[in-house]
């Protein structure tokens, strides 16, 4: 074994203890067969087509939703429906039926506000959450930085990054609202998904200009941002930026710079990182055991440790790791050439009833 895959070894047994248990694979179950008396399955609120069935599912579900006091996650999901069903008005009704509640009980508040901004948001309907945050005073609400962040977080999630760039440039001056940290954020996130990276990088000046601090999620957006980019060389400079502001990386400063590393095929640096992560007590999450399957089957491999490959491949897919189909194919596709029919029978199984993988036992 390479002295690279000998590290890597030490760094997979010390990873494989940041989960529970691995869950036992359920054998796949034969479909019964169904007849004209077999009760027609309920449309899933999540599925892409716009049936009648589908809407009237979601109707129900509307009904049920603008009956409770409290907004969350639920309602967001629906939003996102409706939009996708062109169903608009039913979300105007949503947000107006809180609204209206939440003001007759005199309990209409800001924190509120910015819940109903985050509906419109995942809908797409950015005028309308502008509309709801320019007239809050008039309904006797406070507008500050937190109802100007949730409008900034609304694009972002509409992924009308244009309009994040220009809410924050315009709409502090004009209402008197001191931007934080937290827009910021916002504002740099949709930089990185626009490319916009060097405007991401003027911010990062314009930050401390500001009277701001940069925090740990300033830093692991941008270095997520110019990894996802290509913008490699740059990434050093951000980390150094990083240490010299004195803000401690956490766990996903260390997987954004290894996802950079590994796309580069910086193997060893790589493996330097985990060792790092593991000589300052940083606990891998699933995340980083991703990372760690991308940089170790491949060496593996090509190092002829098809066995190790193998026992990686069953614990990570075990332990509902995110696998990607052509990592376990080479390993499939390896363990032929090396007349281990039985083992790669084995992983083609696993990956099928596991995360529905097709892979072949053709070589």
């Amino acid at each position: 074994m390479s002295s690279l895959c000998r590290r890597l070894r030490r760094i997979f047994d010390a990873s494989t203890s940041l989960t529970a248990k691995p869950p036992k694979i359920p054998k796949p179950k034969t479909k019964p067969e169904t007849d004209s008396k077999t009760k027609a399955q309920k449309p899933h609120l999540n599925s892409s087509s716009k049936s009648p069935k589908l809407y009237g599912a979601i109707s129900t579900k509307f009904k049920e939703l603008s009956k409770e006091d409290d907004i969350g996650n639920s309602h967001y999901r629906l939003a996102r429906r409706l939009s996708y069903l062109d169903k608009l008005p039913l979300i105007e009704d949503l947000v107006q039926n809180f609204q209206n509640k939440k003001m007759g009980e005199g309990v209409y508040d800001e924190n509120y506000a910015c819940r109903l901004i985050a509906i419109y948001g995942n809908a797409r309907m950015i005028d309308h959450a502008y509309k709801l945050f320019d007239e809050l005073p008039g309904r006797n609400c406070k507008r500050t930085v937190k109802s100007l962040n949730a409008l900034l977080q609304a694009c972002l999630v509409s992924k009308q990054f244009d309009k994040v760039h220009e809410y924050f440039r315009n709409l502090p001056a004009k209402f008197s609202i001191d931007p934080d940290i937290t827009a910021c954020n916002i504002v740099l996130r949709a930089y990185c998904k626009m490319g916009s990276l060097d405007s991401a990088e003027l911010m990062l000046d314009e930050i401390g200009k500001w009277g701001l601090d940069p925090d740990v999620i300033t830093f692991n957006t941008l270095l997520a941002g110019f990894h996802q980019n290509g913008r490699f060389p740059d990434v050093e400079k951000i980390w150094a930026k990083m240490l010299s502001c004195n803000i401690v990386p956490n766990i996903r400063t260390y997987n954004a710079r290894l996802r950079g590393l590994i796309r580069e095929t910086k193997m060893s640096e790589a493996v330097e990182l985990f060792e790092e992560m593991k000589r300052i007590g940083l606990e891998p999450d699933l995340f980083t055991f991703n990372h760690l399957v991308e940089v170790l089957i491949p060496v593996l491999c090509e190092n002829g440790e098809y066995e190790f490959a193998l026992e990686m491949c069953i614990d990570g897919l075990n332990r509902s790791v995110h696998m990607d189909k052509a990592l376990l194919q080479l390993v499939v596709d390896r363990l032929i050439k090396e007349s281990k029919i039985k083992e790669a029978k084995k992983l083609v199984e696993l990956g099928k009833v596991s995360c529905n993988l097709q892979l072949t036992l053709d070589n």
